[in-house]
């Protein structure tokens, strides 16, 4: 279950593909507004050759390359429009950068209308302004948008652009040769000095040709050209073009190693030596179950007293707050109060770690060893065996939402799985107790534990009074519409997260049953499972793998407690799968003595990506949508 931020956090990267997938993350920088006056020209504009919203004519993306990895990019793009929709998705040409380290200049920028008139950008159409998916965090994003307002743009039109770019970090970027309308021609060319080594990895579904030269000055030229790539259909759910193949991979980096030692300079720019404590505990010793009660008892006091600002580390300054500043101030990035909370452990005598992951959505399943800084985004602590992470929504020691993510380690460069102290899971158990009027009394048990823990404190956590009877109606409401509470709700673990999250209370039905048309039975409904995302709106004849991320499991207990005149004719029958990622089991009995109907149904959810060539696919679809049949949601008595 995601928090709020999260959520943001993934449509923003979603949004970046669509908006800026021209340029890598490397290549989006700012520019200086120096755009030349209005002028008219004319030529023509060949006729239509697609059916696409737009047509992506000529991209083509120079590399100049420093022998300490900084660079000079010469960017061009040629782009027709072919429908309304085209020219309200391109009609801005919008460019993200970060404005610590990056620069740019507007070399041109022009609409070639249908007439054959040239209309060249002039100073009002160019602006500069933070990005809008960090409004929340100013203080630390330097993320900033260059948008460039192309004039007269409509159906049929052509608009074209220069820029030059200039970064001073080092060098990585991702290279798409698969976008979201249909490439004529694209080209990437990096000149790189002699000294400077360059790692690469070739789009695996895409034919590209490649050249390496060597210019007069002893500079290797490497070359890489597509033509005529189709669009990529875009698919809910489905993974960045980078994990199906669609994109080229270059870095300056060769190794893990030297991508962590890049992020392990900012981190240690901020620490000194500390004074090591020996009142509790020296990380030589043998008691791990101290020693992690320690990292705990220090995790809690400092996600206390902390506010945490969810923001990509390669959004900031690349610079960190020093421990006392974030102890002292009572806020930071994730990457910050990881910091603290390093400095904090290793004050103790422990030997805490500072790891770097992505996003859930970062699955990396072919790519992870390549050495590039682009896959690394948010920063966790290791301990002991146990992953730490300052969400938002302050989530229980050993516990991140990360699990099964990729991880680096910024100290030996080395690639690990992150696993949560406890796996996401919820249980509930419902009786209901139905009377000869088919009136029900009832009574239900929740029992949340790791990251649906979590969810649910963030969302339960400050409620009043007044709004936690409200959102108790919303859960009765969800179990069943004229459902009404019967005493109060009852929490355990709301604020202590030593143990699971249990919510209990009793409800009342007035009417529980729905009639079949003929009369002859009536209907008791079961809740539809709950999924990770809708996953039975989904096409079996999708073209794109299908990004499942996370691991979940749910259990479902249901306890019917029946009156003389009532007897069970038809229910769920039992039954058990295993697939690569969705195992299931269903479990039905009736105790003709107790007149007791039990159901049981346990679904678990594994991370992954699924491809829709994979045998499983159907398999997966099948399963999920039978699970959610309406007739296997109910249960038939006369």
């Amino acid at each position: 279950m995601k928090s709020i931020i999260r959520e943001k956090r993934l449509l923003r990267f979603g949004a970046l593909i669509l908006l800026g997938a021209l340029l890598s993350p490397a290549a989006l920088v700012h520019g200086q507004k120096t755009p030349p006056p209005v002028t008219t020209e004319h030529r023509t504009i060949p006729s239509p050759d697609s059916d696409s919203d737009a047509v992506n004519l000529k991209i083509s993306k120079h590399y100049f390359l420093n022998p300490d990895g900084s660079y000079r990019l010469r960017l061009y793009v040629k782009r027709r429009i072919m429908t309304y929709k085209g020219k309200k998705d391109y009609a801005d040409f919008k460019l993200t950068y970060n404005s610590s380290h990056q620069s740019a200049k507007l070399i041109r920028a022009s609409t070639l209308t249908t007439d054959g008139s040239v209309i060249k950008v002039n100073e009002r159409e160019v602006h500069d302004i933070p990005a809008p998916w960090n409004s929340e965090v100013s203080l630390y994003s330097r993320a900033r948008q260059m948008v460039v307002n192309l004039p007269a743009v409509e159906p049929g039109s052509e608009i074209e652009l220069e820029i030059e770019l200039l970064d001073r970090t080092g060098f990585w970027c991702k290279e798409y040769f698969r976008l979201n309308e249909p490439i004529r021609e694209k080209e990437v060319i990096f000149t790189v000095p002699p000294g400077l080594d360059l790692k690469w990895e070739k789009p695996a579904q895409v034919a590209i040709k490649e050249r390496i030269d060597r210019n007069r000055e002893g500079e290797t030229v490497y070359h890489w050209r597509a033509t005529d790539v189709p669009a990529l259909v875009p698919e809910k759910w489905a993974p960045d073009p980078v994990d199906e193949g669609f994109c080229l991979l270059v870095s300056s980096f060769t190794s893990q190693s030297q991508v962590a030692a890049f992020y392990n300079r900012f981190f240690r720019a901020e620490l000194h030596t500390p004074r090591i404590s020996t009142e509790i505990l020296a990380d030589n010793r043998s008691d791990d179950a101290k020693a992690r009660e320690l990292c705990h008892r220090i995790f809690r006091k400092l996600r206390k007293a902390s506010t945490p600002y969810i923001i990509s580390f390669q959004e900031t300054a690349f610079k960190l707050q020093a421990p006392e500043i974030t102890a002292r101030n009572g806020y930071g990035t994730d990457a910050d109060l990881a910091l603290l909370f390093f400095d904090r452990l290793r004050r103790q005598g422990l030997k805490p770690r500072i790891l770097m992951t992505g996003s859930k959505d970062d699955f990396l399943e072919d790519h992870a060893d390549f050495p590039s800084p682009g896959w690394w985004k948010t920063a966790l602590i290791e301990c002991r065996g146990e992953f730490f992470y300052f969400g938002l929504e302050k989530p229980a020691p050993g516990i991140t939402g990360f699990d099964g993510c990729r991880a680096l380690d910024l100290e030996s460069g080395e690639l690990l799985t992150i696993r949560d102290r406890e796996a996401a899971r919820g249980k509930s158990e419902i009786t209901y107790r139905i009377s000869a009027k088919h009136q029900v009394k009832g009574e239900f048990r929740l029992v949340l534990r790791g990251e649906m823990a979590s969810g649910m404190r963030l969302r339960w956590r400050d409620l009043s009074p007044g709004e936690r009877r409200i959102a108790t109606s919303q859960m009765l409401h969800d179990l069943n519409p004229t459902a009404q509470a019967a005493g109060p709700l009852k929490i355990t673990g709301l604020k202590d997260d030593r143990k699971p999250l249990i919510m209990s209370g009793g409800f009342t039905i007035a009417n529980l049953f729905a009639t079949r048309s003929d009369r002859t039975e009536i209907i008791f409904p079961l809740n539809a499972p709950v999924f990770a995302r809708p996953y039975q709106t989904l096409l079996t004849s999708r073209t794109r793998p299908l990004a499942i991320p996370d691991n979940l499991t749910t259990s479902n207990r249901v306890i019917i407690k029946l009156p003389e005149n009532l007897q069970p004719t038809r229910f769920p029958a039992n039954e058990r799968g295993e697939l690569a990622h969705l195992d299931w089991a269903i479990e039905t009995t009736y105790n003709p003595k107790t007149r007791t109907l039990t159901y049981n149904r346990t679904i678990t959810q594994k991370r992954g990506l699924l491809k829709n060539s994979d045998p499983e696919y159907p398999a997966f679809l099948a399963a999920v949508r039978n699970l959610s049949r309406a007739d296997n949601l109910g249960i038939f008595f006369k």
